[in-house]
């Protein structure tokens, strides 16, 4: 039974319903949302009687609800709920990113995996550190180690950490590392691990099995609801039909359906959910059309040689290229997303005072991705010592390989640079440093290059040559003149 209290009902009137509805044997859970305090009754059913509450001072309406989960249904919180970790809300109006590999394999692997999803404008990490396999010869995974492989990267990179735990016993050594925990399809209704996650106080990502309904679903929700944990996130990650082309049958219509039945936010998991990495976006990008509050992606720096699901897991460029399809989709349905990293990879032409000042800028500033110049060899040897730049190339290379072209020359020679760009791509961005821009951006739009040009602001200090000359080399009267 859901009592609905008056907006404003002082505190001792919604305890004197608490009361009454304790009286009847009845368990009783209390939601505040912003206007109206919601109590929801679970108890006997030949005790349900609204009537009794709706007239009782400061009742605005009783109802009984006929479903079997009472705390999972959108009645319990009209309005919804929004998983809050931290800065992150999942349920709310962003969208949010979360992915990483199938399992974590070594420091390396998992430390490239957090730059990624970072990069990609993810929140939230997500690799197994406890990998439930049908073969009891496959990989298992590294266990603590792998979790504290998992918490370094993601602590270096502001990101959260989900990781799925198999069993009661496991709930302490997850509590210390994860900031959410993973249900697995398997475990959906393993209800004594439900119980178990009801007593704490982290958010749980429950899968659907294989199998189930979403009224299943629902009532594993309702497992850990009942225990006074209402912080519970559903995952849809595809059930198991009559094909076989793909791994699961990604059954989208349940993403509207839960948002109709149940106040819970519900994410997708593409991955899971076909089995094949050439299905995961556009499946992504559907589940975000359909509702979605998130997606959960498995994500490889090499997939080819993953120990675990490396068939279905996006390459690091391809988590790249979906979160920027995404952020075109999301607006579309009324949600945000975080934009990813336009830098991928910079290429300085001209590594002297203010190129390789750049380099050194981008270093400081935290950017991890390949800085490579092009410029004279003594400029190139000592931007690499330096450490403005990883490596010298040719133009071609710089143009076909960065997702930023940085023209750190005089003008006249960055009018010569622009025709020979391109190779460029469309997903490249060309700026410059030039200290007018009339006759380089006439030049760009004459070369008709596919990548975008932005002319870049007009760079201004003390006539002087070489790297040496950075920012602490000028006093104080050069730097404010």
């Amino acid at each position: 039974m859901i009592v609905v209290m008056e907006e404003g009902a002082s505190e001792a009137l919604v305890q004197q319903v608490i009361d009454r509805m304790v009286e009847m044997e009845f368990t009783v859970h209390r939601s505040t949302g912003l206007v109206h305090t919601v109590l929801g009754g679970v108890g006997p059913e030949e005790r349900i009687d609204p009537q009794e509450f709706e007239v009782m001072e400061g009742v605005k309406e009783a109802h009984r609800i006929m479903s079997p989960y009472k705390l999972a249904s959108r009645h319990f919180r009209p309005g919804g709920t929004v998983v809050r970790v931290r800065d992150v809300e999942i349920g709310g109006e962003e969208m949010v990113l979360m992915a990483g590999p199938c399992s974590v394999e070594s420091k390396e692997q998992i430390r490239r995996c957090a730059e990624v999803v970072a990069e990609a404008g993810g929140k939230v990490i997500r690799g197994g550190a406890f990998k439930p396999r049908s073969s009891p010869y496959s990989f298992q995974g590294l266990g603590e180690e792998g979790l504290q492989m998992m918490r370094e990267a993601a602590d270096a990179h502001g990101l959260l950490v989900i990781s799925e735990v198999m069993d009661s016993s496991q709930i302490p050594l997850m509590m210390r590392y994860s900031d959410l925990l993973q249900v697995g399809a398997r475990n959906m209704q393993n209800f004594n691990l439900l119980r178990e996650l009801s007593k704490i106080r982290k958010p749980i990502l429950l899968k659907r099995g294989i199998a189930a309904t979403i009224e299943e679903l629902l009532l594993s929700a309702e497992y850990v609801l009942s225990g006074g944990n209402y912080e519970v996130i559903l995952c849809e990650r595809g059930i198991r039909t009559f094909e076989s082309y793909t791994r699961n049958t990604m059954d989208l219509s349940a993403i509207p359906v839960v948002h109709k039945l149940s106040h819970l936010p519900i994410v997708a998991d593409p991955s899971h959910g076909t089995g094949r990495r050439d299905q995961v976006i556009p499946m992504a990008r559907a589940a975000v059309a359909a509702g979605a509050d998130g997606l959960l992606v498995e994500m490889h720096p090499d997939p080819d040689h993953a120990l675990s699901d490396g068939a279905q897991s996006l390459r690091p460029e391809q988590l790249i290229e979906l979160s920027r399809q995404l952020q075109m989709i999301a607006p579309a349905v009324g949600r945000k997303m975080q934009p990813a990293d336009i830098m991928e990879s910079v290429a300085i032409v001209g590594v002297g005072l203010i190129g390789g000042s750049f380099g050194l800028a981008l270093r400081e500033a935290g950017f991890a991705g390949p800085i490579v110049g092009v410029s004279s060899e003594r400029s190139i040897a000592e931007g690499v010592a330096r450490g403005a730049i990883d490596r010298g190339v040719t133009l071609e290379e710089a143009a076909a390989t960065s997702s930023l072209l940085y023209l750190a020359q005089p003008i006249s020679k960055i009018l010569e640079v622009i025709p020979k760009l391109g190779g460029a791509g469309s997903g490249t961005l060309i700026t410059d440093a030039g200290s007018t821009k009339g006759m380089i951006a006439e030049r760009a739009r004459e070369s008709k290059l596919a990548a975008q040009f932005l002319g870049g602001h007009p760079m201004a200090g003390k006539e002087s040559r070489g790297q040496e000359r950075r920012k602490q080399d000028y006093s104080e009267a050069e730097l404010t003149s």
